[in-house]
């Protein structure tokens, strides 16, 4: 039904406040008042010093660009399924180039992940060769539905798995192979390696997620965090590790 002129169906009003704030207790009491009225998300932002100070930073991506493909297929097309839950999905192992539909439109952008499969990364080749090549990060190809290797594209290769220092226990046990996967939800800094790591691009021991999507966390060492933000990489943000 059109609106009359001047006629508000309905209004969205976004607030946003720090929790160290005197005002933080009010806004919660407000939130819970409103009931279903509300959508209060908790979230953690750094500042760039904080970033910069970090060993180790989560990497986190800001869009994403299609799903695997062929959407129904690609669980058999890309990944060893040996050993791997149907239902929660831990355990996949990629052991073919993943596929896109077609070559991502960057944009001004240079990283990115596609849904579904949120433990992998894909990066512009120049943003490979440029910036992660130099600290010994590999690429594999990746491939159209057809099996045609696209060129605007290649995927990050990370092979080293690493525990992390984690403190969160909030998650979730899949009933069919019994094994746990936390919720990804962080607050505050994140959980840093257990060990010194050897690479500058590695991937938490621990799985995260919720239902059917199970994926590992990717960190990333202090002086590929300076080396990507230097070149203005863009399609990623970082969350600073604890020290």
């Amino acid at each position: 039904m059109p609106l009359a002129k001047g006629e508000l169906r309905g209004l969205l009003w976004v607030f946003e406040l720090d929790d160290r704030s005197d005002r933080w207790e009010q806004f919660l009491a407000e939130a819970t008042r409103l009931g279903h009225r509300s959508v209060l998300q908790i979230t953690a932002e750094f500042s760039s010093g904080e970033v910069s100070a970090a060993e180790w930073c989560h990497l986190s991506p800001q869009w994403h660009h299609g799903y695997p493909q062929p959407e129904d297929t690609y669980l058999e097309v890309s990944y060893d399924q040996a050993g791997h839950c149907p239902v929660c999905h831990i355990g996949l192992c990629q052991s073919a180039p993943l596929r896109m539909r077609a070559e991502p439109d960057w944009g001004r952008r240079s990283i990115m992940q596609m849904f579904w499969i949120y433990d992998a990364w894909f990066v512009t080749p120049e943003a490979h060769s440029s910036v992660f090549a130099p600290y010994g990060v590999a690429s594999r190809p990746v491939l159209s539905k057809s099996g045609r290797t696209l060129e605007r594209v290649v995927q990050l290769t990370i092979d080293e798995i690493v525990p992390l220092v984690e403190n969160r226990t909030q998650g979730e046990m899949c009933d069919t192979c019994s094994r746990f996967k936390l919720h990804e939800r962080m607050t505050d800094f994140a959980p840093k390696p257990a060990r010194m790591p050897d690479s500058p691009l590695v991937q938490s021991e621990l799985y995260y997620g919720s239902g059917g999507s199970a994926f590992r966390d990717t960190l990333v060492r202090r002086d590929l965090v300076a080396a990507i933000r230097s070149a203005g990489l863009r399609g990623a943000t970082f969350h600073p590790c604890a020290t």
